[in-house]
């Protein structure tokens, strides 16, 4: 039997092609690890993204059941206000419409309804949501201040003052 060497140039070239078959298996392998990587972030995300609904709902349910007092009060105060603000815009439509008409005769009979009954009712409405949408607004000042202050948590501080007689007149305080 006859044993045939092969030639270097064959060796070599059988081992240049060895290495780059093995970098691109390594390559490939590469691949599919970060293919595998993405799809376990993909499905971790979707995970995260059907927990998701679920938050937000436990967030709007907690936040209902905190807001229901305050909307209930709001909505026993509000319904009153709302009905003002209602009745005064249609007042002050109808009173232009029936009362004080924007022409030459509504000009010329304005002082003649001014003083009729209906004129007169339109009037009082206008006037009186005028003044409940005012004690609205003084109101709800009224109780965001109130709330504010007990956010911010401060406390009016007191300071002893002392009251003596000015020499030229008056009275000086000083405060300690």
């Amino acid at each position: 039997m006859s044993t045939r060497r092969m030639p270097r140039a064959q060796v070599r070239d059988q081992e240049e092609e060895s290495v780059e078959e093995n970098i691109r298996y390594m390559h490939v392998a590469a691949a599919e690890q970060a293919t595998v990587a993405e799809l376990a972030t993909e499905k971790e995300k979707e995970k995260e993204k059907e927990k998701e609904p679920i938050v937000r709902e436990n967030m709007v349910m907690t936040a209902f059941k905190v807001a229901k007092p305050y909307l209930l009060v709001v909505n026993s105060v509000a319904g009153l206000y709302i009905l003002w603000m209602v009745l005064h815009f249609v007042s002050a439509n109808l009173y232009v419409y029936y009362c004080a008409h924007m022409s030459l005769f509504g000009f010329l009979m304005s002082p003649v309804l001014a003083s009729a009954p209906h004129c007169r009712a339109i009037r009082w409405v206008l006037n009186s949501g005028a003044h409940s949408i005012d004690a609205m607004w003084i109101v709800l000042g009224t109780w965001v201040c109130s709330k504010l202050a007990l956010i911010g948590g401060t406390t009016p501080t007191t300071t002893t003052s002392t009251v003596s007689p000015h020499p030229y007149g008056g009275v000086r305080v000083r405060e300690d």
